[in-house]
């Protein structure tokens, strides 16, 4: 009984040391990520080359997300764009980020 609670114990912590491994990978992943992004925006500004992901934006959307109604709006935008939900979470926050309206 008690070797099996080592054996529990070991794997346990096997896979805590794995996932945090794998969370300290993303994480650097995702800065490196923030970093290129920051230089596309620099390399467009610097070109006078005006990009805005969200003029396509429908203004029910915006609405929405000026008002606060974030699950309207991201349902608002899944209903016209047709993506799924995830995809449609990820876009108002980004939004809302890019626009300073907070999260």
């Amino acid at each position: 009984m008690e070797s099996m609670m080592y054996l529990f114990a070991g794997v346990t912590l096997g896979l805590v040391i794995s996932v945090f491994g794998q969370t300290m990978k993303l994480q650097k992943r995702l800065r490196q990520l923030s970093i290129v992004d920051a230089k596309v925006d620099a390399l467009l500004k610097h070109a006078e080359i005006e990009f805005d992901p969200f003029e396509q934006v429908n203004q029910e959307v915006i609405d929405a997300i000026k008002n606060g109604s974030k699950i309207e709006a991201i349902r608002l935008y899944k209903e016209s764009s047709g993506v799924s939900l995830k995809e449609a979470k990820e876009y108002v926050e980004e939004f809302q980020r890019r626009a300073g309206l907070g999260g």
